[in-house]
Order: C-alpha cells, then sequence, then structure tokens
C-alpha cells in the first residue's frame, strides 16, 4: 500500500510539472519564440574518424568482456545469465566504457587539437545548464513514459535485466545496474552519440549547404545590364549573418534523427523500448543541438534512467 501511494503521488507529482513546463513551452512557440536559445559553435576538428570512434566504443566493450570473463560469458546472452555473471559483465564494460571515454577524450585534445568546448563542456554555464537539464527530464519523461505505456498494452515489455533485479534479494545486482544506467551510460552514449556523432552529421549539413549554395550561384544568371553589384556589411552585421547561416538556422534537422536511430537502434529485443527512446533521442539531439553543450543531455538520460529503476523498485521490484 505505501508503495502504490508513493508511485502515484510521484507520477502525479511528475505529471504536473511537466505540464507547466510544457505550458510555458507552447507559449513560447506561439510568440514565436525558440524553446532554447541558439548558440553557434565551429565545426569540430574530427571528420571521418566520428564513425570509428562511435564503434570503437562498442568493440572495446565486447573485447573487454571477452577477455575478462571468457567467451563462454558472451554465448550464454543476457537471458542466460544469473545475477552474479550479469553483474560481473555490467562491471566490465561499465569500467571499460569509462576508460575509453576517458582515452578518446584525452586523444581529442591531445592529437586532434579539440577543445573543451569542441567536446561539449563548458563550465561557464554549469548552473544553467543543470536548470535546462532537469526541465528537459520533466518534459521528456512525460512523454516518453507516456508512449511506453501505450505501447505496452499491445507489445510485450522485454528486458531480462528486469527480471533479474525482480529476482535480486541482496540488492548488489541493483547497485551495479544503477552505476550503470544512471552513472556510465548517460556519459559514455551522450558523449559519443551527441559530441560525436551528431557533431559530425552537423559538420556534414553545414558543407551540403555551403556546396548547394556555390553550386547555385554558378548557375545563377546575371542581371539584364550585365553588371553585378556587391552588397557591403558591417563587422557586427556580417557576425549575425554567420550565426544566421549556421547548420540549425538554416533548418538541417537530419543530424538528430541521424543520431537518434542509432541509439534506439541499440534497444532493439526489448520490445517496444526502441520507439519511446527514438522520442527521447530526438528531444537530447534538439537540447545538444540549440547549446551544444553535453551536461544538459547527461542529467536529462541520468534522471530518466534513475527514475525508471526507482519506479521499478516503488512498484515492487527488487526485493
Amino acid at each position: 500500500m505505501f508503495k502504490d501511494t508513493t508511485l502515484l503521488a510521484g507520477l502525479f507529482l511528475f505529471g504536473l510539472t511537466s505540464l507547466y513546463l510544457w505550458s510555458l513551452a507552447i507559449r513560447r512557440l506561439r510568440r514565436d519564440l525558440p524553446l532554447l536559445p541558439f548558440e553557434p559553435r565551429p565545426p569540430v576538428p574530427w571528420g571521418l574518424l566520428a564513425p570509428l570512434l562511435f564503434v570503437g566504443l562498442f568493440m572495446s566493450e565486447a573485447i573487454s568482456v571477452v577477455v575478462i570473463l571468457g567467451t563462454e560469458q558472451m554465448d550464454l546472452g543476457v537471458e542466460n545469465q544469473s545475477a552474479g555473471q550479469l553483474s560481473a559483465v555490467l562491471l566490465v564494460s561499465s569500467t571499460t566504457k569509462l576508460l575509453y571515454l576517458i582515452a578518446v577524450i584525452v586523444w581529442l585534445i591531445r592529437i586532434v587539437g579539440a577543445t573543451w568546448k569542441d567536446l561539449g563542456w563548458d563550465v561557464c554555464h554549469g548552473w544553467s545548464d543543470l536548470a535546462t537539464g532537469v526541465c528537459g527530464f520533466f518534459m521528456l519523461v512525460a512523454v516518453v513514459f507516456s508512449i511506453q505505456a501505450v505501447l505496452s498494452f499491445v507489445f510485450e515489455y522485454e528486458h531480462p535485466i528486469l527480471d533479474l533485479l525482480e529476482a535480486d534479494e541482496t540488492g548488489h545486482f541493483f547497485a551495479t545496474a544503477f552505476f550503470s544506467a544512471v552513472v556510465v551510460a548517460p556519459l559514455t552514449e551522450e558523449f559519443f552519440f551527441r559530441v560525436i556523432l551528431q557533431s559530425w552529421f552537423e559538420n556534414l549539413a553545414e558543407k551540403w549547404k555551403k556546396w548547394s549554395e556555390s553550386r547555385d550561384a554558378l548557375t545563377e544568371p546575371l542581371p539584364a545590364d550585365g553588371v553585378t553589384t556587391t552588397i557591403e556589411f558591417d563587422p557586427q552585421a556580417e557576425t549575425v549573418a554567420e550565426a544566421e547561416t549556421d547548420v540549425i538556422r538554416c533548418g538541417a534537422w537530419w543530424p538528430i534523427f541521424a543520431s537518434a536511430l542509432p541509439f534506439a537502434a541499440m534497444h532493439i529485443g526489448q520490445g517496444p523500448a526502441p520507439i519511446p527512446l527514438f522520442v527521447l533521442a530526438i528531444g537530447l539531439g534538439y537540447i545538444y543541438q540549440r547549446t551544444h553543450r553535453i551536461l544538459p543531455c547527461i542529467v536529462v538520460h541520468s534522471l530518466l534512467n534513475g527514475t525508471s529503476l526507482l519506479a521499478f523498485l516503488a512498484g515492487g521490484g527488487a526485493g
């Protein structure tokens, strides 16, 4: 009874906060104001390295599990492993992800010449990014959970980890799963999906836009008198114009969807989970597209995963 009351109170609080924030968002949109101010950023210095670094995350994770735990651990499959076995897999894979993340950041800074802003970190916006992340969480959690709830009537949600959590009497597996889902996954996935992959897609979108503009300029007919005119801009106006022609302002939204697709595809096999997670990834991609900072995305991702696990506990799982 206590758990049911806590869960209902939590749902009511989440719903009320979400409705309030969405009402503010709709009010801004009706006034032709963006939900988030756009902050332009130069193209990131990594090019075709992006897909290699992205794939390297999952390859290093798989290799580390095989090397440390053996091939039989991989052959078992998630659904056939005990809580202790899966806890060891999660611990090894989480450690590998963190080490790979650190190695990639050091390599990009030292060798490629990336700055911390290129990597999505800017301490000057710390508090505002935290606030953005919290607000984004309350707005997205209602949408994601609502879609999940509707789809659960049609599709059966399958997740072996949740089954093991329900059977976990000691709480050790829950602690490992919580660390993996709330700390490691948001840090690594937001960095590689948003900063590495989506930023590279934005570079491609900007190059395509410039190529299209140059092609149109070559095919544009001369004026009837054969005289071309030159328009001069003052420095301030030119700066504004450059910001306005950024990939975000020119309407190239496909990088968001291109990075959201593999994010959702990671969860294939978990029933309808890829659908609401695709919507979540679009929201995370929009936040990153507007701010070009990773902290708000990490906050949203971490809070949503933590809420999912705590809601599972409040609903009677994990002992």
